[in-house]
């Protein structure tokens, strides 16, 4: 099965390479030349409230089962720094809830 790699122009400067899941033992950064110059990055993760049409904040009657899609992506993006699959980049992570 072949792998196509896309680079679009004007992407961000920090597009990581096509690269194989699984391919161990690559210690080389998987960020464009370009991009290794870079020593932070800095990830946002907001989950917003949802609001009416008058701008308050819709609430529940019943309550609804949480979604955990933000505290997945920040243990995704957490274990990405940990890894240290981005090179040599320090990750700081914030993450919030506007919902509670």
């Amino acid at each position: 099965m072949g792998h196509d790699s896309h680079i679009h122009d004007g992407g961000s400067p920090l597009a990581v390479l096509d690269a194989m899941p699984g391919s161990p033992g690559t210690s080389e950064s998987l960020l464009f030349p370009e991009a290794r110059r870079y020593k932070r990055l800095r990830v946002v993760l907001i989950k917003p409230s949802k609001y009416d049409d008058d701008g308050y904040v819709v609430r529940f009657w019943r309550g609804v089962l949480p979604s955990n899609t933000l505290n997945v992506l920040h243990g995704l993006t957490v274990d990405v720094a940990r890894q240290r699959l981005l090179g040599d980049i320090e990750i700081r992570v914030d993450t919030f809830d506007e919902t509670t």
